[in-house]
């Protein structure tokens, strides 16, 4: 068999099973990245309710400060009503008592609206806050099986890239930048057998005579069809096709 097809050979065996001990970790990684994304999103949603929670409870605190102090301004008013002079005097006073009266009630369903929002952004909170806990707990057991499963496997991953590195330097490299471009494209599988007389790739069937050139494996080969590359394996072939 021709060097650099047997180097090819051996590349695509040697990433067949990394794709492979990859894939034992299934939707693993992908469900971890999802629950990331959906943790953090949580994490600044909470993050958010609690400054709006804590400003409706400072602006409700100065609202109510204000709201006796208003008060305290009425009484004062109320008493000085009791003293006036005149007419003058009267409508002033009674002025100001009927301006503190408008004051006190927009400070008072202001407070009602701000506790509504306090209550509304607590509910919130607590209902986002429950929500996270699940997601963290979820993402916690993801993250556990994925770490074990990348155990299981992480020697023979090991091993397999140290192969891969030797066998890289060994290829030409237009060549092996063809076979990375054919296997990206193709799910991972650039160089496959000729297999009862057909593209293993494809499956579609060799010519004869393009078969009996590929099993002398003197020159490299792809197929007319996908453009893997291809190499006999098929002993069965005999040439009747």
């Amino acid at each position: 068999m021709n060097t650099q097809l047997r180097i090819l050979v051996q590349l695509q065996e040697v990433d067949s099973e990394i794709q492979r001990l990859e894939a034992t970790k299934g939707d693993l990684p992908q469900r971890a990245s999802a629950l990331r994304g959906r943790k953090e999103a949580l994490e600044v949603k909470a993050s958010e309710l609690r400054k709006d929670l804590e400003q409706a409870k400072r602006d409700r605190a100065q609202a109510e400060t204000d709201f006796d102090l208003l008060k305290e301004q009425k009484a004062k008013y109320q008493k000085q009503l009791l003293s006036v002079r005149n007419n003058r005097e009267y409508d002033a006073v009674t002025a100001e008592i009927e301006a503190a009266e408008k004051g006190l009630d927009q400070l008072e369903s202001r407070i009602i609206e701000l506790l509504d929002a306090e209550g509304r952004y607590q509910s919130e909170l607590e209902k986002t806050e429950k929500e996270l806990s699940e997601v963290s707990a979820e993402l916690e057991q993801v993250e556990k099986a994925l770490a074990e499963k990348a155990a299981q496997v992480e020697a023979q991953l090991r091993e397999l890239s140290n192969r891969r590195e030797r066998l890289l330097l060994q290829v030409e490299r237009p060549l092996l930048s063809s076979y990375e471009r054919i296997r990206k494209a193709k799910g991972g599988l650039a160089v496959v057998p000729v297999a009862r007389g057909a593209c293993g790739g494809c499956f579609t069937q060799i010519p004869a005579q393009r078969a009996l050139e590929i099993r002398a494996g003197d020159r490299i080969f792809t197929c007319e069809v996908c453009g893997r590359y291809l190499y006999w394996k098929d002993d069965t072939y005999s040439g009747s096709r």
